[in-house]
C-alpha cells in the first residue's frame, strides 16, 4: 500500500515536537507517518515523490524516496551558511579530470531534523544508523558512469568556513557506495563497496594506521588534483577492509556511523557496515571552521541533475548516544 506524503503533510505542518525532542535519541522505522512528519523537516523534500510502504517480508515498513528528471534543487529558507550545499564535485569514483562541472544543476529530495535542538552539539558523540537500498525507478537503471555526484546521507557544520562540503558524506557516485571526509580542502575516500569478498575481521588482529583509498583537492576554482590531507589519520584492521562496504543495489544494507565533530584534536568518525567495523578516522577538520559548531544530519537524494529515476528505500534511521540502541550487531572497535 502506498500513501503519498503530500496528503498528510497539509494537516501536520503546524504540529509541534513533543518535549522529549530535546534529547537526541531518535528512531524512525517509517511505520507511523504522523511521527515521521513531526520528526523531519521536509522543506528540501518533494512530497509527491515520497511513499510510506509495507511489505510481507523484512523490512515490513519503509519509506520510498524517489528522484527523477523533474526533481528540482529545492531549498529551505536560509537558516545559516550550511544551507549552501556541496558547491564543487571532486569525484573520487571517476578518473581524475572527469569530475562534474562545478556549477552543474542539482537535484534533491532530503530529510533533516525538524527541531534544531536535534542537531548534534560539538562536544557530543552520537551513533547514526541507516538501513536502506537503492534501485532504479520508472524503468531506469542506476547510472554507472559520468561522475554523477550523488549523496545519500551527509553531516554538515551549521557554520562553515570556505569549504562548503559535508564534513562526512555517504555517497553513491556512479552507483558505487562510498564514504568521504573533508580535511582542510582535501576530500578523502575512506571506504567503498568493492569486489573483495566481505570477510570477518581476523581474530586477534589489531588496528593499524592505513592510507585513504583516494584523496582529491576540493577547492572551488581549482582542478581536483591529488592531495595529502593535513591532519587525517585512518585506522583499520587492514587496508583491504576499506573496500568491503556492501552494495545497496543488491540488497538492504545497514550503515552505522559513530560521529564526534568537536575540532581537529578530538574529531572522530567510525564506519560500520552490516555490523562490521570498517575504519576509524581521526583529526580531520575542514578549513577555517568556526569553533563550537552544531552538526546537521540529512539523508535522502542530493545529486547532479540527470535524467534517470531512482528510489532510495529507507527502512530505518536511528540516532542515539548509545550504539546498541541503533545497531545491536555493532561491536565497537578497540580504543579511541
Amino acid at each position: 500500500m502506498k500513501t503519498i506524503g503530500r496528503i498528510l503533510l497539509a494537516g501536520l505542518s503546524f504540529v509541534a515536537i513533543a518535549p522529549w525532542a530535546w534529547a537526541i535519541d531518535r528512531d524512525d522505522t517509517f511505520k507511523d507517518q504522523n511521527y515521521s512528519y513531526r520528526l523531519w523537516n521536509l522543506c528540501e523534500a518533494e512530497m509527491n515523490m515520497l511513499w510510506f510502504e509495507k511489505s510481507e517480508h523484512e523490512p515490513v515498513t519503509y519509506l520510498r524516496n524517489r528522484i527523477d528528471a523533474s526533481t528540482p534543487d529545492k531549498k529551505c529558507e536560509k537558516e545559516s551558511d550550511s544551507d549552501f550545499d556541496d558547491g564543487y564535485s571532486a569525484s573520487l569514483v571517476a578518473p581524475a579530470g572527469d569530475e562534474a562541472e562545478p556549477n552543474a544543476p542539482l537535484q534533491r529530495n532530503e530529510f533533516r531534523f525538524a527541531d534544531t535542538a536535534d542537531w548534534q552539539k560539538p562536544a557530543e558523540t552520537h551513533w547514526y544508523s541507516l538501513r536502506f537500498k537503492v534501485t532504479g525507478a520508472e524503468g531506469d537503471q542506476i547510472p554507472s558512469s559520468g561522475a554523477i555526484r550523488w549523496i545519500t546521507a551527509q553531516w554538515k557544520y551549521k557554520h562553515l568556513g570556505p569549504n562548503k562540503s559535508p564534513l562526512l558524506a555517504q555517497r553513491f557516485d556512479d552507483g558505487i557506495l562510498h564514504v568521504t571526509v573533508e580535511d582542510g580542502f582535501c576530500r578523502c575516500m575512506i571506504a567503498k563497496a568493492g569486489s573483495l569478498p566481505n570477510m570477518a575481521n581476523a581474530p586477534g588482529s589489531a588496528l593499524g594506521e592505513v592510507d585513504p583509498l583516494r584523496c582529491r583537492l576540493n577547492k572551488k576554482g581549482e582542478p581536483a588534483t591529488e592531495c595529502k590531507p593535513p591532519r587525517l589519520k585512518l585506522y583499520a584492521y587492514s587496508r583491504g577492509d576499506l573496500e568491503q562496504l556492501p552494495d545497496p543495489k543488491k540488497d538492504w544494507v545497514t550503515m552505522t556511523y559513530r560521529v564526534k565533530a568537536g575540532g581537529e584534536n578530538d574529531t572522530l568518525y567510525e564506519i560500520y557496515a552490516d555490523g562490521r567495523f570498517i575504519v576509524r578516522a581521526k583529526y580531520a577538520r575542514q578549513a577555517d571552521v568556526p569553533p563550537g559548531n552544531q552538526v546537521k544530519f540529512k539523508f535522502g537524494h542530493y545529486r547532479d541533475r540527470t535524467t534517470t529515476a531512482a528510489d532510495m528505500l529507507v527502512a530505518r534511521v536511528c540516532v542515539s548516544p548509545n550504539a546498541e540502541r541503533c545497531d545491536r550487531s555493532v561491536r565497537p572497535a578497540e580504543g579511541e
